[in-house]
């Protein structure tokens, strides 16, 4: 009897450690490429067509390292309940990018996170920015349809 009740516990701490690991998505260990930006109401969308890389990397350690055209940015990050995102740019390299650059808007509306919405290999980043909320979609790989 004292087995099978031990059992069930194990059980029990198991689907609840299971649960809560989905509940709680993280963005750590994956580089997320930027496919579009976007306001909330999906008016102004915008494609971001360069032969340039936009991405982000957000690590263990509540450091992110991004690759932003032909810069470079690291800086600190942390979520929150409920998808809560703050993001802090600490320093970045400043090379003049050839036109046409989105560096300083990417960095501008990522610099301005209010959440973070994940699925499967889709990344929405929630910014409020200029007096509307902007949305940057990445994925897991590069250059995504």
């Amino acid at each position: 009897m004292r087995l099978y009740q031990l059992t069930l516990l194990f059980v029990a701490t198991v689907i609840v450690s299971c649960s809560t690991v989905e509940d709680d998505p993280t963005l750590e260990g994956i580089e997320w490429f930027l496919v579009s930006e976007t306001a909330l109401d999906g008016s102004d969308a915008s494609i971001w067509d360069t032969d340039e890389i936009y991405s982000v990397q957000f690590m263990a350690d509540s450091v992110f390292l991004a690759t932003i055209d032909c810069n470079d940015c690291t800086g600190s990050y942390s979520t929150g309940i409920r998808g809560q995102l703050a993001v802090q740019v600490r320093g970045c390299t400043e090379v003049a990018c050839i036109p046409p650059s989105y560096d300083r808007r990417f960095k501008q509306v990522f610099h301005a996170a209010d959440s973070f919405q994940l699925e499967i290999d889709e990344l929405k980043i929630f910014s409020t920015y200029e007096d509307s909320v902007r949305i940057l979609i990445l994925r897991q790989s590069e250059r995504s349809p």
